[in-house]
């Protein structure tokens, strides 16, 4: 077992070749562009407020409500306050 604490910027707390788990800091007005990876997505926020966006799909996430994806999904994220999300891949077995 092992605690971990957030440093106020982006890094993995966990990585293997089946998943990633990321600590990721968004600031305030700041925007990740469309993208997609080859895993199963959770996005669990921490702290703060963004608008998650996605194809047919618009969310504002803040901590008590998470996002999941399937692979290759498309989206977007735009921070509405300073922000911390866990940002959870799995590659599932199918």
């Amino acid at each position: 077992m092992k605690r971990y604490d957030s440093i106020g910027q982006i890094g993995h707390i966990f990585e293997t070749d089946q998943q990633v788990v990321t600590d990721l800091v968004i600031p305030s007005g700041k925007e990740i562009p469309e993208h997609h990876v080859d895993y199963t997505v959770v996005v669990v926020p921490i702290k703060g407020k963004v608008i998650f966006s996605g194809h047919d799909f618009e969310t504002e996430l803040a901590p008590g409500s998470f996002v999941r994806m399937l692979p290759n999904e498309s989206h977007s994220l735009k921070a509405i306050e300073d922000s911390e999300l866990f940002v959870i891949k799995s590659k599932l077995e199918k």
